[in-house]
């Protein structure tokens, strides 16, 4: 079986507000980034998941909005280990 190559992505974007403080005297908005597999992209989102398994599923996703992306990095690619089959999209899951 041919071994599956995804790349992945750091995505630096920013987020709505402080994820471990969120409050009424914390209401700055959020430098974040989170690395990962771009699963699919949209005119408004795109979709990241963080783990990967064997059999084509996965989670730990991430929606991120288009529109609070500052950057989208490429950081390598990935070959996964034999025995992993391709992954599978979140529609036909």
């Amino acid at each position: 079986m041919k071994q599956v190559k995804i790349p992945i992505h750091a995505i630096h974007w920013i987020d709505a507000c402080h994820a471990f403080e969120p409050s009424q005297m914390n209401t700055t908005l959020s430098a974040a980034i989170d690395i990962g597999y771009i699963l699919e992209r949209h005119k408004d989102r795109i979709i990241l998941i963080r783990q990967i398994f064997d059999y084509g599923k996965c989670r730990h996703t991430m929606v991120i909005p288009n529109k609070g992306i500052v950057k989208i990095i490429k950081v390598g690619v990935l070959t996964l280990p034999e025995g992993f089959i391709k992954i599978i999209p979140i529609n036909e899951a």
